[in-house]
């Protein structure tokens, strides 16, 4: 079998560059229906794929100023109930996660904690997951606490109420913040305690929809939630490289037949490269090295005023490659 290759068959552009105007997407396969998070209007926008070559426009749920200040996350479950992640007016204010149907039509809302910027569904559709990020503000003078909301929809969306909101936080950690710095986790807000400094960033839930991961990304870590009661069971640390330890010596590796991303509007072809911060993995039965990378999205296109605001920007000379990570041996 050979490897797959993605193809494009169709794109929508919001016409607005770098302003966050189409941002998460969640796709809605019995009605052929794609929900955008557009920041820069406050809205979530539909796209109709019934035609996958063709998509265009078909709605705009208007969630400001009804919802809060803009959405962050959108998700959809198999029965095509939309739920969207708002952030409040006041940042460090609890948000709102409002669910819809298909056609944009509210169907009800709750409140989770402060900045929910990323929401899903367990694999059953019975129950929204969401990461409260609690962001401080610029002086810390109110620094809310993280906290992952779930949101039991099993009864019906229609019959939803606060009651059916549950929150697992990470008080259980307030006064632990040395031991989370021993085990490498940041933390380092000042005057915030674990609570306030943990800020959740994105979710997994395993198969079994018992357990989620989320991210804590400004941490450098990962906290570990059992769903069913609502409770943070632990905090696990992401580890760090230090490139100043060791005494460094160069040895040069040279690549063939690396992997063609694309084509640049100017007839540029673009080869997987620009490597940053090799991972050693260990050696394989053969006693090779094995690495793993981050490339980049290949070279910035010159400056120009892409969006006509004045500003000099670098657009990305393949803006639709999509990010990746490379396992090589050596």
């Amino acid at each position: 079998m050979t490897d797959p290759r993605l193809q494009v068959l169709g794109t929508y552009e919001t016409g607005a560059f770098d302003e966050s105007a189409a941002e998460i997407v969640a796709h809605d396969p019995n009605t052929q229906r794609v929900f955008v998070v557009n920041g820069n209007e406050a809205t979530i926008d539909v796209l109709d794929i019934s035609d996958p070559t063709n998509p265009n426009l078909i709605n705009q749920i208007d969630v400001s100023p009804a919802f809060g200040a803009g959405a962050n996350s959108v998700a959809v479950n198999d029965d095509g109930i939309v739920a969207v992640a708002v952030e409040a007016n006041n940042t460090q204010d609890p948000g709102t996660v409002v669910f819809f149907n298909a056609d944009g039509d509210p169907l009800n809302q709750v409140t989770v904690g402060a900045l929910p910027d990323m929401l899903t569904f367990t694999s059953d559709g019975t129950k929204v997951l969401v990461a409260n990020e609690g962001e401080p503000n610029d002086d810390y003078s109110n620094d809310p606490e993280g906290s992952v909301s779930i949101i039991d929809i099993s009864g019906g969306v229609e019959n939803l109420t606060q009651a059916d909101v549950s929150t697992a936080d990470f008080s259980d950690f307030i006064g632990r913040e040395e031991e989370l710095r021993n085990k490498g986790i940041r933390i380092y807000g000042p005057g915030s305690n674990a609570a306030q400094d943990l800020e959740p960033e994105f979710i997994a839930v395993d198969g079994n929809d018992t357990t989620a991961f989320v991210t804590l990304q400004e941490n450098n870590a990962v906290a570990v939630v059992d769903i069913e009661n609502a409770n943070i069971v632990d905090v696990l640390p992401l580890g760090v490289k230090d490139y100043s330890r060791g005494l460094p010596s160069l040895t040069t590796f040279e690549f063939s037949d690396l992997p063609d991303l694309g084509t640049t509007e100017g007839g540029q072809n673009i080869l997987l490269g620009g490597l940053s911060g090799l991972w050693y993995e260990g050696t394989d039965d053969d006693g090779n090295l094995q690495f793993v990378t981050v490339p980049d999205r290949g070279p910035n296109g010159a400056p120009t005023d892409v969006d006509d605001d004045g500003e000099n920007e670098r657009p990305f000379a393949l803006p639709e490659y999509q990010a990746r990570i490379v396992r090589f041996t050596l």
